[in-house]
């Protein structure tokens, strides 16, 4: 499971403009300066001890992270703002809705793709089912249990 402080960093990262954070006494490489300038102290404070914390991290760590960092430079912008809201709304979640939503995500990984594509395919066909639909199907459902 990834640890909820470790998917800070990630996220941190895809959020900034570069896996090349800072130097070595934590200042902006020369190509952030701007962006740099433009942060408030608080939000400096909160890239240091993102930085701080990144750094503290095994080396296996930091490359998985950047790994994950450079595939999400590759995205889209609609693929990243959907990223971006998606880590909005678990922000906003419970510890318990959290927990169960990283275990799904476990589940998830261990799908063969075979798999994930009949649950994507479903949930393609359910999204496309009006509300009323919707309910039918899963009172249906209900019925075989």
């Amino acid at each position: 499971m990834i640890n909820k402080s470790i998917l800070g960093i990630i996220l941190f990262l895809i959020l900034c403009s570069s896996p090349r954070i800072a130097y070595a006494d934590n200042s902006p490489n020369t190509g952030n300066i701007a962006q740099w300038q433009t942060l408030t102290e608080q939000q400096k404070e909160e890239y240091r001890q993102r930085l701080k914390e990144f750094k503290s991290l095994p080396l296996v760590k930091r490359e998985e992270i950047l790994k994950r960092y450079e595939y999400f430079k590759k995205l889209s912008p609609e693929q990243k703002q959907r990223i971006r809201r998606n880590w909005d709304r678990f922000k906003t979640m419970t510890p318990k809705e959290r927990r169960k939503m990283l275990e799904n995500l476990e589940q998830w990984k261990k799908l063969t793709p075979e798999e994930k594509l009949r649950i994507e395919r479903n949930y393609s066909n359910w999204v496309k089912l009006t509300p009323q639909q919707q309910e039918h199907a899963r009172k249906e459902h209900e019925n075989i249990k």
